[in-house]
């Protein structure tokens, strides 16, 4: 049920900055340069997200028809069919507030915050990226988004990279969110 999404994803989101805090406690930040100040870095996320869709849409476009040649079934993700589908004005808050303030508030101290700088601190930057991009990726478990998402989490690298202010990719991050979850809840999806 949407209300049980919500309950687990608030409580993966926590742990999720759990784990950061204690990383953070144990390898603390090695920036090179000032991180940006923090309406800097809202803008940079904001900038981001523009140019990243603008590479995202043709990948989503090229994948899709990559996985139909192949013949791969297209299947809705449960939490996108369920917020679909609607539910209470309280469920579709808090749901809203998962998606757009936790999720990327929790996944960027993981992925940039954590597991990409720690890559980044030991392994070329390419490699970094693309290692931190995959993953994330991948834990999203869906097939049809895999190569856009590789996408979105190589360019969250690159922006938290550029302004050394986790605020940047967490804002970009906050962005993609947000506009997928208005496509989801006013457009119907595109069926195969």
């Amino acid at each position: 049920s949407l209300s049980f999404l919500i309950v687990s994803g608030f409580g993966l989101q926590l742990g999720c900055l759990a784990a950061w805090l204690a990383f953070s406690v144990i390898s603390p930040t090695e920036n090179e340069n000032q991180p940006d100040s923090f309406w800097r870095a809202v803008k940079i996320g904001v900038l981001g997200f523009i140019a990243a869709y603008l590479a995202i849409i043709p990948t989503m476009m090229v994948w899709r028809i990559v996985l139909d040649t192949l013949n791969f079934e297209y299947e809705l993700q449960l939490p996108v069919q369920l917020v679909q589908n609607g539910g209470s004005n309280i469920e579709m808050a808090l749901m809203t507030l998962l998606v757009v303030i936790a999720a990327p508030i929790s996944e960027e101290l993981v992925y940039r915050g954590f597991l990409f700088r720690y890559l980044n601190n030991r392994a070329p930057l390419g490699l970094a990226i693309i290692i931190t991009a995959i993953l994330f990726a991948a834990i999203h478990q869906n097939l049809y988004s895999f190569a856009p998402l590789a996408i979105l989490g190589a360019a969250l690298c690159v922006v938290y990279r550029l302004s050394g202010n986790i605020v940047s990719s967490i804002t970009m991050h906050a962005c993609f969110n947000l506009l997928n979850l208005v496509l989801m809840v006013y457009f119907t999806p595109i069926e195969a």
